[in-house]
């Protein structure tokens, strides 16, 4: 899987556990054990801390908090205004009470967002109610309560976290539209209408300068959330991906993402014809370097001769850890002698070096070559012959690289 290729990884738990249960093997040593763990337990962190903060700053609670303030400033700049037109004193009253209903709204949801689904309850209560005033004290039909009408509409559907939530509420909004125009067609005696043309204008005027500059936030604050919440998304995602593709100690690739490449230059071979070789190396007389010295040099030889074998290739090359202290390299468009060549260095480079870790020791590697030929079925078949031929070389003494024969076709 190339880092390039864009998974969306819907439940990182379960991908941390996959993580730390696959990279487990026969020959995993204590130290490394312990290691591994870590790093499957953090990828599993890594969800948790996202989930909280998508859930902590979710579009909806956002969304509320602008709304209440909105509604509050509005409020209190629409006072004087309605002063000035002379409005009825019922729509002080409803306008200051709707200021200390949302100041008290976002006091408990700014302190506390348990209390969210009841904030969202209330605001969406007072915001009907003032509707239902409005309409009787604004003119009804004539006045600017249908266009406040539309914006309570968006801002519903919003806060909507379920569908069965959303239908109640616009059927609850159908509901209270035909029953106000059913009081303005049959009951108009009821509804008080404005004074003069001018307050009218005024406050209709008003209602539409609002109700844009709501959408506008709320578009606004939707686009702008989106793109953060995608973006850290994005890079946890990033995160996750290097931990499920990364052998912890040694920082190669695990054996899952190699067999990947593998079936990639597998398939690019039965496509296009592009030859490629493996090399499959192992530590030789690991288990006695583990019990005469211990796991922790063991995992220091290892991260050791990793970072000697990497340093040796191309960049388009693959090397990952296979298991335990095998390493499978490929070597893309490389022919048989090349890659025999190449592992020869490598290993020369590994045993000329004396290592204080083991007392002035030398660690030397064991390696088998083999390279795709016309026929081949499947990739497997590949690692298995590299496999033979690491054994052959064990055989012969160690400290040898063994390769596959060339068979004409």
């Amino acid at each position: 899987m190339a880092l390039t290729e864009r998974i969306y990884i819907l439940d990182v738990s379960t991908l941390g556990k996959t993580f730390y249960a696959s990279s487990l093997t026969p020959q995993l040593q204590s130290s490394e054990y312990s290691q591994r763990r870590l790093e499957g337990e953090n990828s599993m962190k890594l969800l948790s801390k996202l989930k909280t903060n998508i859930r902590n700053e979710a579009f909806d609670y956002v969304i509320f908090l602008y709304s209440c303030t909105f509604f509050i400033v509005v409020s209190i700049i629409t006072l004087p205004i309605d002063y000035l037109l002379g409005a009825p004193w019922i729509i002080y009253a409803i306008q200051f009470f709707s200021i200390i209903l949302n100041c008290f709204f976002l006091y408990i949801t700014t302190h506390d967002q348990k209390w969210i689904v009841f904030t969202k309850i209330g605001f969406l209560i007072n915001l009907y109610l003032l509707f239902v005033c409005m309409w009787f004290f604004g003119g009804g039909i004539n006045g600017p309560t249908l266009t406040y009408f539309v914006l309570m509409l968006g801002l519903s559907i919003m806060f909507s976290d379920t569908v069965r939530l959303l239908i109640i509420l616009i059927c609850l909004n159908v509901i209270i539209v035909i029953s106000l125009l059913y009081t303005n067609l049959f009951m108009s005696y009821a509804i008080a209408d404005y004074s003069n043309q001018i307050s009218r204008v005024v406050d209709i005027a008003i209602s539409y300068i609002v109700s844009a500059l709501i959408v506008t936030l709320v578009t606004h604050i939707v686009l702008t959330d989106y793109k953060r919440l995608s973006k850290e998304l994005l890079v946890e995602q990033q995160k996750l991906e290097h931990l499920s593709s990364t052998d912890p100690l040694t920082q190669l690739w695990n054996r899952r993402y190699i067999e990947h490449q593998l079936n990639k230059e597998f398939s690019n071979f039965q496509r296009k014809g592009n030859l490629f070789c493996i090399v499959m190396i192992d530590v030789d007389l690991f288990k006695s370097v583990n019990d005469t010295f211990g796991h922790d040099i063991g995992d220091k030889i290892l991260v050791y001769v990793a970072q000697v074998l990497k340093s040796s290739l191309r960049i388009s090359d693959s090397i990952s850890r296979y298991g335990g202290e095998e390493f499978l390299i490929i070597l893309p468009d490389t022919s048989i002698d090349e890659a025999v060549n190449l592992a020869e260095r490598m290993r020369l480079s590994i045993n000329q070096e004396q290592l204080e870790i083991l007392g002035g020791g030398k660690v030397s590697i064991s390696g088998g070559v083999a390279t795709i030929q016309k026929g081949a079925k499947t990739a497997e078949e590949l690692v298995k012959t590299a496999d033979s031929m690491l054994y052959k070389a064990k055989s012969q003494g160690r400290n040898k690289i063994a390769w596959q024969p060339i068979v004409d076709h």
